[in-house]
């Protein structure tokens, strides 16, 4: 496969949402949520889109032991800033650095913040005194669980839910990603049998095209690919050939 990102219609609505947040109203809710379950393709989408020219994004990593201490330094170091000794000045540090830039401000794993209230209310600091945009990323219950932080789930001007890939969003992975030729029937057999999230389906795809190379296949049919649980089928009439 090619490492590359489809244009799924998830990741059309995060970058719709995201186009919003940064060229909203003075004013206006700038706080985003991006909500999905485990394998849904968020941290690809974000990946992807916090990297391009008209969005130029910060993007970070939660992990289950920060502290305010770790996630200031963090979010310095991918805004390519050297981190002062406090706290307090590293806020003013990222503030300024998001200011003066643009840039908005993505947390992947968001869902580690609510444990500790404390990143919650630096996070909410961070997005009032710079004004850019504040993304989080999380789990399908993440907003729901935000209830506990009113300030900021009041700043939440756009919602995302990464949904289950549909047949057209599966086209589009095969036709970006894939290398080998599969017909109709086989991308509907690979929505059926492995559309439930991202994640899945690139395992599937990944496994018709291995199989495909070992049996040198050109093009791929559903017949080809009924039954991944027994050896690679292979039809008659190419065998013979």
């Amino acid at each position: 496969m090619l490492a590359l990102t489809a244009q799924t219609n998830n990741i059309k609505k995060l970058a719709a949402a995201t186009e919003a947040l940064i060229t909203r109203a003075p004013g206006a809710p700038g706080a985003g949520i991006i909500s999905g379950v485990s394998g849904a393709g968020k941290t690809t989408a974000v990946a992807w889109l916090a990297n391009r020219v008209n969005v130029n994004a910060v993007h970070v990593r939660a992990i289950r032991v920060w502290t305010p201490l770790t996630m200031l330094e963090s979010i310095l170091f991918n805004l390519g800033i050297a981190p002062n000794r406090k706290c307090a000045h590293m806020v003013h540090q990222i503030v300024e650095g998001l200011a003066t830039t643009g840039r908005s401000l993505f947390v992947d794993e968001a869902d580690y913040l609510l444990k500790r209230p404390e990143l919650v209310d630096i996070l909410r600091d961070l997005h009032d005194l710079s004004t850019e945009p504040l993304i989080l990323i999380g789990m399908a219950d993440f907003l729901k669980n935000l209830d506990r932080w009113p300030q900021l789930k009041g700043r939440v001007g756009q919602k995302v839910e990464f949904l289950p890939p549909d047949l057209s969003d599966v086209k589009e992975y095969v036709a970006t990603c894939g290398e080998i030729d599969l017909s109709d029937d086989a991308v509907e057999w690979l929505h059926e049998t492995h559309g439930g999230t991202m994640r899945s389906l690139e395992v599937g795809l990944e496994m018709i095209e291995r199989l495909a190379r070992k049996h040198g296949l050109k093009k791929v049919h559903k017949a080809d690919v009924a039954s991944v649980s027994a050896p690679f089928p292979v039809r008659g009439r190419r065998a013979a050939a």
